[in-house]
């Protein structure tokens, strides 16, 4: 950070949390719904 090679970035819709292959599938089934269905608003 101190030499100014760190950048971040503002996300507003939604996030899935995939660091587990349990958490993946889950995101999987979740985009699977998605594909079928309105995703839900984020309220943003």
């Amino acid at each position: 950070m101190a030499h100014g090679q760190v950048t971040g970035e503002h996300h507003s819709g939604l996030w899935l949390d995939v660091g587990t292959v349990d958490r993946l599938a889950e995101a999987d089934a979740i985009a699977r719904h998605w594909s079928k269905h309105e995703p839900p608003h984020t309220g943003h």
